[in-house]
């Protein structure tokens, strides 16, 4: 949805040279040992893997794009749409998930005579769907098939719920678009579909905003084309069951939706777009999010101290997860190592339990460079209080303007 820890214990790299004396005793300036740092200091930095739970992606997407008369917007949508496909962006953030170059199938415009609803629910536009994909129905529309997506476009007037009751989750409020899955009521091929609302941003205005949305949930929707009934690549694997949590999901485009940089327009396609989470170049200590703009240099921080394993119970559900046990009234210092693949200015680091209020937080030290190690105190003073049973705590970096984080469970009983 579009939206705005077992840890291996981390040794510090050791850097070795070759030492080679001059014939006279004294130090040869060109043969001088190499001290020049490993970026990035780490082997391995504790960051999450979003995981496949065993359902297809699409090889090759096919979208079908829907939008309604009077729509002043369809002609640059299907442009977007069109063109986004063969970009090296959408390769960027899709290939290593095994998704192939995404195309147009067909366009659909819906006329006057059917004019977009002031309001629809998601079970709604579900029916709407069968309807119309219906073979008795006449409906002119594509059959769905492996690779199709279907990414309704809805103009300004419509605003869009996820359920019939007050509560529940409304357009350009808790959401700016979605992807999901639903079967038919003929055949057997499940229907995989988008829906972009029309919401806005100060920044990226009206128009910016979607794009950004629409390559997010494209990007989603192809790597896991079915969340109800098999999912794919649809959350983060156990021990960071909290960036889910505490990022508005698991899902490719989730992972990256809070950055800062999130959205942003790639050099020769003037449009807005999200960047995505990549698992590999998460686990070599790059930026997890690409394509990468990170200048000089991506950097965080990473936690050299194990967790041990926890147990939290969430929506009714128990689970063993990584974290930290802190027995009340004691404290555990952590350390944790500063990575850069790159030369940068001095890293500050802080921390924050974005939870609740049960821990008190202090460091040795809040600055440092790639493969310094600093050390955070965290005091149990009272009972975990956040929702779920967990205490999140939330270490920052940040050099300039730029700022990036690590997540990790805190249990305090």
């Amino acid at each position: 949805m579009f939206s705005r820890l077992v840890v291996t214990t981390l040794a510090a790299l050791t850097l070795s040279a070759c030492h080679h004396g001059a014939s006279n005793g004294a130090p040869d300036l060109a043969e001088s040992p190499d001290l020049s740092p490993v970026y990035p200091a780490l082997a391995a930095p504790d960051v999450p893997q979003v995981v496949n739970a065993g359902g297809p992606v699409l090889l090759s997407p096919q979208v079908v794009v829907v939008t309604f008369d009077g729509d002043d917007s369809t002609a640059q949508i299907e442009s977007f749409v069109g063109t986004l496909g063969a970009t090296d962006y959408w390769a960027a953030t899709t290939a290593e998930y095994g998704v192939g170059a995404l195309s147009v199938y067909r366009t659909i415009h819906i006329p006057a005579t059917e004019p977009a609803p002031a309001t629809i629910t998601d079970k709604e536009i579900q029916g709407w769907l069968s309807v119309k994909l219906d073979p008795a129905s006449m409906s002119g529309w594509p059959q769905p098939s492996t690779q199709t997506i279907y990414a309704i476009f809805y103009p300004a007037t419509t605003s869009i719920t996820q359920g019939a009751d007050a509560g529940a989750p409304r357009s350009c409020e808790s959401f700016g678009g979605y992807h999901s899955d639903t079967g038919i009521t003929t055949g057997t091929q499940r229907i995989v579909y988008a829906v972009l609302p029309r919401c806005t941003d100060p920044q990226l205005g009206t128009f910016g905003y979607l794009t950004a949305a629409t390559s997010h949930e494209l990007i989603e929707a192809s790597t896991d084309p079915y969340p109800n009934t098999n999912p794919a690549y649809s959350t983060v694997d156990a021990s960071h069951f909290v960036w889910a949590r505490f990022l508005g999901g698991g899902e490719t485009g989730d992972m990256c939706a809070q950055e800062p940089t999130a959205n942003f327009k790639r050099e020769g396609f003037d449009y807005y777009v999200q960047r995505s989470w990549s698992n590999a170049a998460a686990a070599a200590g790059k930026s997890p999010c690409v394509p990468a703009l990170d200048a000089p240099a991506y950097f965080d921080a990473s936690p050299t101290t194990a967790p041990g394993p926890i147990t939290l119970s969430f929506m009714g559900f128990s689970f063993e997860t990584a974290g930290f046990a802190i027995p009340i009234g004691t404290s555990q210092t952590i350390g944790f190592q500063l990575y850069s693949d790159g030369a940068t200015d001095p890293i500050t680091i802080s921390a924050a339990d974005v939870s609740g209020s049960a821990l008190s937080l202090s460091w040795d030290s809040t600055t440092g460079v790639n493969g310094d190690t600093l050390h955070l105190t965290l005091t149990a003073n009272q009972a975990t209080n956040g929702r779920g049973g967990i205490d999140a705590i939330a270490i920052t970096t940040k050099v300039g303007t730029t700022s990036h984080y690590w997540l990790g469970v805190v249990q305090s009983q």
